[in-house]
């Protein structure tokens, strides 16, 4: 049985066989209703690799110029 993860800040959480820490909430637009949902900036415990998780879509590993892209369109959707 699979007890639910907590997805705050801070905590961390089990993706597949890596432990990863959750970094921040984010808003990405949704790729299925062409609205937006919330996903996950979760990276390894060094803080040197950075993963957005998506719930449905899955994880995928990102660049340091994809984060910052994520981040101000983010904070571009929040603002609608």
């Amino acid at each position: 049985m699979k007890t639910k993860q907590n997805y705050e800040i801070g905590q961390t959480v089990k993706v597949g066989f890596m432990n990863l820490i959750v970094k921040a909430n984010v808003l990405v637009r949704n790729s299925y209703a062409n609205g937006v949902k919330k996903a996950y900036i979760l990276s390894n415990k060094d803080d040197t690799v950075h993963y957005l998780n998506s719930p449905y879509e899955g994880c995928s590993r990102l660049e340091q110029y994809e984060l910052d892209s994520i981040f101000k369109e983010s904070a571009r959707l929040a603002a609608l």
